[in-house]
């Protein structure tokens, strides 16, 4: 899965956010802001990745354990295709 590339992260204020471009600001209401583990997936996100490949990313970058990353990683990427942020592909 990747992250769709007219979307792009920002900082505001010290919070960071996910702002649309190009017929993306169309299909998204609201402000998407993102927690440090958020940022962290989002910004692999650029490169095409596995559940598996972020998850033990996300392991190795907290230092936390593997059911807790799996479960985080899974609650972002449903998140995101919600929103509609990731390629088709996914």
């Amino acid at each position: 899965m990747k992250r769709k590339k007219n979307f792009l992260l920002q900082q505001s204020g010290g919070i960071d956010i996910i702002v649309p471009m190009g017929l993306e600001v169309v299909s998204l209401n609201g402000i998407i802001t993102l927690n440090d583990t958020a940022v962290f997936l989002w910004q692999l996100l650029s490169e095409d990745r596995t559940f598996e490949e972020l998850t033990e990313a996300l392991v190795t970058e907290f230092d936390i354990d593997n059911i807790s990353a799996s479960r985080d990683v899974r609650a972002f990427i449903n998140k995101t295709k919600e929103l509609g942020l990731l390629e088709d592909e996914c």
